[in-house]
């Protein structure tokens, strides 16, 4: 008679342990698939040159990124939290261009939107309420303009 109270929750115990340990493979599982995906956009994402030469870019990208260097280079009001907010907001304008005129094709397209792509977040940095957050942004979206004649004719 103990055995037929016993045996279901024998049962139940073997099942639940049987599930945690499954779901606990399938977290396991999808955290390493989630690494591996991280680690490949890193490699996938990271700009490079065209078997050591610079990518031709269309002139409408580099005119936009000609407009973006003139606008982090004549920005002087580093101590107003707005100011950062309406440059992010005049860079995203010349970036949301640059995309609309791409006529880019190919690897050098590719190239271009691994150049491209880092920028969005650093606009969303610019537009911070926190100015030291918004000074740190400047700083790498300047550095990081810098780099599209190191990468792109």
């Amino acid at each position: 008679m103990k055995f037929k109270f016993l045996a279901p929750i024998l049962i139940s115990i073997f099942i639940v342990t049987m599930a945690c340990e499954n779901a606990k493979k399938d977290n396991q599982d999808s955290t390493t698939k989630t690494e591996l995906k991280e680690a490949s956009n890193e490699s996938e994402n990271k700009i490079n040159l065209d078997n050591g030469k610079r990518w031709i870019a269309n002139q409408e990208t580099t005119e936009g990124i000609n407009a973006m260097i003139q606008l982090i280079n004549s920005f002087t009001e580093t101590e107003n939290i707005d100011s950062y907010k309406n440059l992010a907001e005049s860079l995203n304008s010349e970036f949301n261009v640059i995309l609309k005129k791409c006529t880019m094709k190919g690897e050098a397209h590719d190239q271009l939107h691994n150049y491209l792509f880092p920028m969005k977040e650093k606009f969303e940095q610019l537009s911070s309420n926190d100015l030291s957050e918004s000074k740190n942004a400047f700083e790498d979206l300047k550095m990081h303009v810098s780099l599209y004649k190191e990468y792109f004719e």
